[in-house]
């Protein structure tokens, strides 16, 4: 969709409970309504139709009291709230960098065109990848029936009979993308790569010695991916990674975007961008914003006084960045002295009792979290683990173990013990998820470390495979929006939250995904928590906005008097 095209979107969509994000490219203009229509008549019934209805009704509260509550604030208190996101945005405006040169570079439907160069038969069919549970990706033909990542299977054959499924092959993903990340280190050796298909380059030191203008070079690095792979890429352009990842998104396929690096462009640019094109606003959060009709960026800073009083401080700040786009960091690098925990989950196909079975879950993520502390050269001091139930309710306990350790055994014991005093006061109950995850950091051997020198940025492609499939796949359900990426995430995986209805359909032609299959690491930094999310599927950007859609929906609690952030202020300014 172009950047000046204004989109306003309803509150909800009155008639169903499960929504469609149809934000991707490619499923412009589609027809949402009869869509979702098919998709809740395949999901009623389930639980997680059920939970679904009660969060929108949730929601639905929150904004009505959101808005009674805002309603309250004379107009002297908003005038104030305005003024002071008003200086925060002027020394946004100050300390901007608008000398740099950064590309996001996107390879189009990566895991589907691969396999399409490889059997030209499906050139012209639609299909996707992955399994009758659980999609990848899909081509721009299926898209146009509304089939897309992280839907499952017998879902999308709902919407599209002859969609074609074909199984992952990482192992061809991976060498692909070695082609490509050897010719991205030809314009920028510390390029970001935050997946199999996806970076951020900084061209700024090649525009200076190539004499060549970012277009161009950008135009032959997309070229040379092309001759090299027989595969085509998108790409933005911009001086800093969000509105440069705007702009390769509203191009696609097969295009590019330069956004002049000028106050006046590229406002003229973000003002009508509609909220949901934001990486890290989410469907929860979407909801709340549309609540107080708030549409657009544009309507965000406009609305800066009743969003400052709306939400945290911390919120707010970052609401206003995306208002201004403007970004600090433009890559999401993997450092580890920023990052507040570690952790490790598994949605299980169905819901379970066994704890012999819940034992042996909990052991293998252990291991897992303690490798990659031992990969760090780090030793935690708390333990947690993290539940939920096939009623959907979560919960998380702590506990700190004796010494700092980064032992498998040491962190399964602590974590066995919370697990069973959990289910010693709840017996009986049935889990559909588990998670372990660590904290309070000890350097190890590498205490002597300067925590102020930055990590390297660039994900090499051995360590994105480091992780395995038992590890549970993050990623944010377009059908749900529910997200794997971290503890304070919602959770919910959708195999096990449509799993159980009756009308669900029968799978056809089960092709899967092996069990020892290698996935994806990407990670993101949220701007709200500041934790770290690692996602184990295609499109981080899903899975951060639905985190960061937690984090904002948190946020707006309607219980707390905002008058005594007016009264900060005036204390403040006297």
């Amino acid at each position: 969709m172009p950047a000046d095209s204004k989109e306003v979107r309803p509150l909800q969509d009155q008639n169903n409970v499960i929504q469609l994000n149809a934000t991707k490219a490619g499923m412009e203009g589609l027809d949402v309504a009869s869509i979702n229509a098919i998709i809740n008549e395949t999901s009623k019934g389930s639980k997680f139709y059920e939970h679904k209805a009660k969060q929108r009704k949730e929601i639905e509260r929150k904004i009505e009291e959101m808005k009674k509550k805002i309603g309250t604030y004379p107009e002297a208190t908003v005038r104030l709230s305005e003024a002071e996101m008003t200086k925060y945005g002027e020394q946004l405006e100050i300390s901007r960098n608008y000398s740099r040169f950064i590309v996001h570079i996107d390879m189009d439907a990566f895991y589907a065109s691969v396999e399409m160069r490889d059997d030209p038969s499906l050139r012209d069919k639609p299909m996707a990848v992955g399994s009758n549970s659980m999609l990848s990706t899909s081509n721009y033909i299926a898209r146009r029936f509304g089939v897309r990542a992280a839907m499952p299977g017998f879902i999308a054959r709902k919407l599209c009979p002859q969609l074609i499924i074909v199984p992952c092959n990482f192992d061809k993903y991976k060498a692909v993308s070695r082609q490509v990340q050897n010719i991205l280190k030809i314009y920028d050796p510390d390029f970001s790569s935050i997946s199999l298909d996806e970076a951020y380059l900084d061209i700024t030191n090649y525009v200076e010695t190539s004499g060549k203008s970012p277009e161009e070079i950008v135009q032959e690095m997309r070229a040379k991916i092309f001759e090299e792979t027989q595969l085509t890429a998108s790409a933005g352009i911009a001086s800093n990674g969000f509105l440069a990842k705007i702009c390769g998104d509203i191009c696609k396929p097969n295009n590019q975007h330069y956004l002049p690096k000028t106050k006046e462009d590229e406002a003229k640019f973000v003002k009508p961008l509609p909220i949901r094109k934001v990486n890290g606003i989410g469907g929860v959060t979407e909801q709340l914003l549309l609540g107080l009709d708030i549409h657009t960026c544009e309507d965000i800073w406009n609305k800066r006084g009743i969003i400052n009083l709306a939400f945290r401080p911390i919120t707010a700040q970052w609401l206003i960045r995306v208002s201004k786009g403007y970004q600090e960091s433009w890559y999401g690098h993997d450092d580890d002295s920023g990052r507040k925990s570690i952790s490790c989950e598994r949605t299980l196909e169905r819901g379970t009792t066994d704890v012999n079975y819940m034992l042996k879950i909990m052991e293998k993520l252990s291991e897992e979290v303690a490798s990659e502390l031992k990969s760090r050269e780090m030793r935690c001091k708390s333990v947690a683990i993290k539940t939920k139930t096939v009623d959907f309710v979560l919960k998380t306990r702590s506990t700190s173990v004796t010494n700092f350790t980064s032992n498998g055994s040491e962190i399964f014991n602590a974590a066995k013990g919370l697990l069973l005093g959990y289910l010693q006061e709840e017996k009986g109950v049935s889990f559909r998820l588990l998670g372990v995850r660590v904290s309070k950091w000890d350097r190890g051997d590498s205490s002597t470390q300067d925590h102020d020198e930055p990590s390297p940025k660039q994900l090499k492609i051995e360590d994105a495979f480091a992780k395995v499939l038992a590890k549970s796949p993050t990623f944010d359900c377009p059908i749900c929006q529910d997200s794997f990426a971290s503890e304070r995430a919602v959770q919910g995986h959708i195999d096990s939250c449509l799993g159980n209805s009756a009308k669900a359909g029968q799978p056809i032609n089960k092709p899967t995904v092996p069990r020892n299959a290698l996935e994806v690491l990407k990670v993101f930094t949220c701007p709200i928590c500041e934790n770290v999310i690692e996602s184990l599927i295609e499109n981080i950007e899903l899975a951060s906005s639905d985190h960061v859609n937690y984090c904002i929906s948190i946020d707006a609690q309607p219980t707390v008097d905002l008058r005594d952030k007016a009264e900060t202020w005036r204390l403040r300014r006297e």
